[in-house]
């Protein structure tokens, strides 16, 4: 998908708060969100590697790092992904929630 979907980031916003309230009970403050739209984004060439580049892309936005990675990378970032998940390196949102309320 290479055009910008305007709703899409709303649409995307909505199901982080029905997630967060099923999960906690609680609404999260949507208010102190910013919607990024990173130019330059390299694009995936086939159907099955969204979800990779989904999560790889979030993480480098959230650490604030440059988007040096593309298709070629895919399966590397795969074995990322997964040692990452084996080594616990994954936020339990419980953790999250037991942080704000101390």
């Amino acid at each position: 998908m290479r055009s910008v979907d305007s709703g899409l980031a709303e649409a995307l916003k909505d199901y982080v708060v029905l997630q967060v309230q099923q999960e906690t009970g609680r609404r999260p403050n949507m208010a102190q969100w910013t919607v990024v739209k990173p130019a330059g984004l390299p694009q995936q060439t086939n159907g099955s590697d969204c979800g990779v580049f989904v999560l790889v892309f979030a993480a480098l936005v959230a650490a604030d790092a440059a988007v040096v990675v593309g298709q070629s990378d895919e399966l590397e970032l795969r074995r990322a992904i997964v040692t990452a998940l084996l080594r616990g390196l994954v936020v339990d949102p419980q953790l999250l929630d037991q942080h704000e309320e101390a």
